[in-house]
């Protein structure tokens, strides 16, 4: 059977739903038409029962809700997940365009891969978890903001699709999981992302990384620019890579670097024949190098230092600092 909402209410009140009968979601579908329900009491929506909230209604949960591996939810209106609730979603998951899933609790993803048409909204201080080989595709907008952590574990797969902005002003980490920009990941002041335990970022044709805080790859990780990729480390920007892990350029992609930019000790950097980056200000290298592409150090001012910051090489102080290539 197929449950209606009547009225804005309560999930548990019979008054709530047509025909006074609130649903039995272990044998119901359920259909929020343009109505705000809420609860605050805990239930499971069980395999193969869905829950579909129509353009102009909501749902917010104020309990901790599962649903279950097999179930469907499509969002056209709004899903929230309230503060200190718990809300796991294993099943099929669509936020239509015009649609929003708010996470001001904690939100767990894992099973079915997950469509994001709409928009995705991780708050100060909360907390999204994809994990399980779980994929998630972003089509429309995500965003974390600050001290929020989107948290992507065991074989997650984060994908930020043609189209799809993400932008992180808290926490993006990844722990044995990968994400991949196809289109805009912007990383703002204050804004980290954190790959450990061979995690891998990879930014494809016609994707753009944008990064005014901090990127630090750790554990035999990689940031990886293919061709039509471009990465771009702005001034207040910082990128380090340790602990064995690498960054390459290959051929047709790009890296520019306004910021910081480190490579340990025991890690690589590779940038391969047709890769491409750009220095402005300076390059910390300790690791080793490998390639057969360019890179440019485009101000006489820019320098090659070792991991510490101490300067190795220089390029002609004395002639200025205008934006002139000399390498």
């Amino acid at each position: 059977m197929t449950i209606y909402s009547a009225q804005s209410g309560d999930w548990f009140d019979p008054y709530t739903w047509e025909g006074e009968t609130v649903p039995d979601t272990y044998s119901d579908d359920v259909v929020i038409n343009g109505h705000a329900v809420y609860t605050n009491s805990s239930f499971i929506l069980s395999s193969g029962r869905s829950i579909t909230i129509i353009s102009g209604g909501s749902l917010a949960l104020y309990a901790d809700v599962e649903f279950d591996y097999g179930s469907s939810l499509y969002v056209a209106g709004s899903l929230s997940v309230g503060s200190g609730c718990y809300a796991s979603i294993h099943g099929n998951l669509s936020v239509d365009s015009g649609g929003a899933l708010n996470v001001y609790g904690s939100c767990e993803f894992s099973g079915d891969s997950k469509s994001i048409y709409g928009a995705l909204y991780v708050a100060s201080y909360a907390l999204a978890v994809l994990q399980y080989s779980c994929n998630m595709y972003i089509y429309g907008s995500a965003q974390v903001e600050l001290s929020g952590n989107f948290y992507l574990y065991d074989a997650a797969c984060l994908n930020v699709e043609a189209g799809g902005t993400m932008t992180i002003h808290g926490y993006l980490s990844l722990d044995d999981s990968y994400a991949y920009v196809r289109d805009n990941l912007t990383v703002n002041v204050g804004g980290n992302i954190w790959l450990a335990d061979t995690s891998a970022l990879y930014v494809q044709g016609g994707g753009l990384l944008s990064l005014r805080g901090n990127l630090l790859l750790n554990d035999y990780s990689c940031l990886s620019v293919s061709y039509g990729g471009r990465a771009r480390i702005c001034a207040d920007g910082e990128t380090i890579v340790r602990d064995y892990s690498t960054c390459t350029v290959d051929p047709g992609g790009s890296i520019d670097v306004s910021g910081a930019f480190s490579i340990g000790s025991d890690s690589y950097l590779n940038v391969n024949a047709g890769g491409h980056m750009r220095i402005f200000r300076s390059l910390n290298l300790a690791g080793q190098m490998s390639g057969g592409g360019r890179i440019d150090m485009m101000r006489r001012e820019a320098r090659i230092n070792d991991y510490n910051g101490n300067s190795l090489i220089f390029f002609d102080h004395a002639h200025g600092s205008g934006p002139t290539l000399v390498a």
